[in-house]
């Protein structure tokens, strides 16, 4: 067989569970975390010799390396996400709606429409500190958008007391806890046009009124973004030409 398995050990970090396998010949370091979340399995190329692993809390060690042997093929042909927030940072240029504006650094956080410039406050120019204020940063323009959809909004849902969450996410764009009233984004969503951002909110907040996928939710959508299956679609795409991924060698 082309699997081998070797020696498992766990991280003392974040419980991660780490372990090399072989596929087709060359050895792979997969780092896993259950997830009591999580649905299915979910594996990530973090680089030219590793995967990381998401799944739900009752995986075992073996339906994991079932799956894995399953989609050999595939894991090999994954390519592997660039870091967006590094690669803007290197480039000193942030997609903004749409938009490109250049990245400057200075002693508080602006933002200059007409010349497409985005300052961000930082002290020292440290790529950890850079990293944080860029974050900072997009996650106040962000909120500011949000804040007018809600404006927009409020008439059809009980928007009092909702409380939103900003990051970046791998697997999905936002997310709802209908009981606590806590809407999380991904920040990705500012480097599309605001279409998507509304499109996505809305979901969310169809959430508050339907916590499921069931007929019902879809039926609410529909009322508000007809055309939401066509943004999902097109979103995708978007995301794949925003990380401009590398294959594997």
């Amino acid at each position: 067989s082309l699997f081998t398995s070797r020696i498992v050990t766990r991280c003392l970090v974040k419980n991660i569970l780490m372990f090399k396998y072989t596929l087709n010949q060359k050895e792979f370091t997969f780092y896993s975390k259950k997830n009591a979340r999580q649905r299915r399995i979910i594996i990530r190329p973090l680089n030219q010799d590793s995967f990381q692993v998401s799944m739900p809390k009752h995986t075992t060690k073996k339906m994991l390396l079932e799956v894995i042997k399953e989609n050999e093929k595939s894991l090999i042909g994954l390519k592997p996400q660039l870091d967006i927030i590094d690669t803007m940072i290197q480039s000193k240029e942030v997609k903004i709606f749409g938009n490109v504006y250049q990245l400057q650094f200075g002693n508080k956080m602006a933002i200059n429409h007409e010349e497409k410039i985005l300052y961000i406050n930082v002290t020292r120019l440290e790529h950890s500190l850079i990293e944080k204020a860029l974050k900072n940063a997009l996650k106040e323009i962000l909120l500011e958008e949000v804040k007018q959809l809600e404006v927009a909004y409020q008439k059809d849902f009980d928007l009092s007391h909702v409380q939103y969450r900003f990051q970046y996410m791998k697997s999905k764009f936002g997310s709802c806890q209908p009981l606590k009233k806590h809407i999380s984004l991904n920040i990705e969503l500012i480097h599309y046009p605001k279409v998507y951002l509304e499109y996505i909110y809305v979901h969310e907040l169809c959430h508050l009124k339907v916590p499921n996928h069931s007929l019902a939710f879809y039926e609410l959508m529909e009322n508000y973004i007809p055309n939401h299956k066509d943004l999902k679609k097109s979103l995708n795409h978007l995301r794949k030409a925003l990380y401009k991924p590398q294959a594997l060698s």
